[in-house]
């Protein structure tokens, strides 16, 4: 054995051209196969944290009725010897309260039915970053007129006109809509934050205020500093009214909550709906949020409360359709992989055919000088695993600087791409994957090819007829 894998590594190596064409098939195919799939994955993780940490959590405790019948009567009272109780689970490091209801808004002459989120400010703020989705730029007729003044670049102009009502709470999302780089953004950000800058402000503790969905305020025709009435059904169908203050306007990358959602304090939603303790899930912020986890920590919850009306539900159960669409795409992503497997089996194979008709005279002298066809088979499989092992080394080196610029780097969409994902509800960015388990699946499938592909010259050696082999 010691004997053949000597021969089969001098052997790579006598013709140094054909043993780096081989390599370089397998390199190549290997490389685009690490980066498209690394891009899938962190795609879809992206797209999971934006709607989990937004929205639904990891895992809620609700009451085991609310999820089919959302209305206040299916809530339930967070008692602390309840808390007590889900704190006790290694996994869970604290508790996030929501108060979930309906409510008519009214502003003059517009109203809608709006989604009326109870929540605890701090806590909240740790779970979905409410804060930094404040409104800090709208681009008003007022503002943009006022720009217009400025000594700007016509093209950003235009492309400034074109924003009139839009709004934004970061730097980032503003770069992608304006089409511009670093640089021009930095130059045009004192004059845009002096022209359009708007007042928000985060709720506190207690604070009878509201914070308003960017896509609702602009139907309701509510700024900050404004009254908007709301009018409802609280606790066991007693009447809930009452006015509040707009305290600051959010916008968020899901259009669903961007155009229904109204925040306010937990202890004032409870006040206004009569229901005072009443919670409709609770949001457990998790030390650990991998699959593995959750599932085992929801196990406990639901375990822990076996005999009551309480219910533990994880991120999968609560975004079904999110998971059934991302897993249709990802079947297509899955199809793609295999049509570039197959396109590297018949680039391997056909390097393969190559260097097995070039080295058909080398077989022959080989097997007429006494060289049994098995040991001959088996130093020419050394020779492909040496050149596959090549190959597929060399092009994890090389995929490691590009995922990991691609996963602290993330691309950014511009123009109708990044409109297309915010309308899905998704921050139009695409991000790579950390190293994961995919990277020795699809190391694998390649090493699985090649040792395939050796198939070929094996069952040549076996069936080659020496006086033929000669004469090639």
């Amino acid at each position: 054995m010691k004997t053949a894998i000597k021969m089969a590594w001098r052997n790579i190596w006598r013709n140094k051209r054909r043993t780096l064409i081989t390599a370089a098939s397998i390199f190549f195919a290997l490389l685009f196969a690490l980066i498209m799939r690394s891009m899938q994955i962190g795609t879809y993780g992206h797209m999971y944290t934006c709607i989990i940490e937004s929205y639904t959590g990891y895992i809620q405790v609700q009451h085991k009725n609310f999820w089919d019948d959302r209305t206040l009567d299916n809530g339930f009272f967070m008692t602390p010897e309840i808390e007590k109780q889900i704190l006790k689970i290694d996994n869970v490091k604290g508790i996030i309260p929501h108060l979930e209801t309906g409510a008519l808004a009214s502003n003059k002459t517009q109203t809608k039915g709006v989604l009326l989120l109870g929540i605890d400010p701090v806590k909240e703020d740790k779970l979905s970053s409410i804060s930094k989705k404040l409104v800090f730029i709208r681009f008003t007729k007022q503002a943009i007129v006022r720009i217009e003044k400025e000594n700007i670049d016509p093209k950003i102009m235009k492309m400034i006109r074109n924003l009139e009502d839009e709004s934004y709470a970061n730097y980032a999302s503003l770069k992608i809509a304006l089409e511009i780089d670093d640089n021009e953004l930095e130059k045009i950000i004192p004059i845009i934050e002096k022209n359009a800058a708007y007042p928000c402000e985060y709720l506190k503790k207690n604070e009878k205020g509201i914070l308003v969905a960017d896509n609702l305020a602009q139907y309701l025709r509510v700024n900050v500093g404004d009254t908007l009435v709301l009018i409802g059904q609280g606790y066991h169908g007693v009447s809930a009214a009452d006015m509040f203050p707009v305290k600051g306007i959010v916008h968020f990358p899901n259009p669903l909550i961007n155009n229904m959602a109204v925040f306010m304090d937990i202890n004032e939603c409870q006040y206004f709906s009569s229901a005072e303790n009443l919670l409709t899930s609770a949001i457990l912020d998790l030390k650990d949020n991998s699959d593995k986890t959750v599932a085992q920590t929801k196990d406990q919850i639901n375990n822990l409360f076996a005999n009551t009306d309480y219910i533990a539900k994880d991120w999968k159960e609560m975004n079904k359709t999110l998971i059934q669409a991302m897993e249709a795409d990802s079947q297509g992503g899955i199809i793609m992989l295999g049509i570039l497997y197959l396109i590297i089996a018949f680039g391997v194979f056909g390097t393969v055919l190559m260097m097995t008709s070039e080295r058909k005279r080398e077989f022959g002298v080989l097997i007429s000088i006494g060289m049994q066809r098995s040991k001959l088979a088996i130093v020419l499989t050394f020779e492909m695993f040496f050149i596959g092992l090549l190959g597929i080394i060399s092009s994890i080196i090389a995929s490691i600087p590009i995922i990991l610029y691609g996963y602290n780097n993330p691309l950014h969409f511009k123009g109708d791409m990044a409109k297309m994902y915010e309308e899905y509800g998704f921050d139009p960015v695409m991000k790579f994957a950390g190293f994961g388990e995919y990277y020795f699946w699809q190391s694998l499938v390649v090493a699985i090819i090649v040792l395939i592909a050796v198939c070929y010259p094996v069952r040549k050696i076996i069936r080659l007829k020496e006086i033929q082999a000669l004469r090639a």
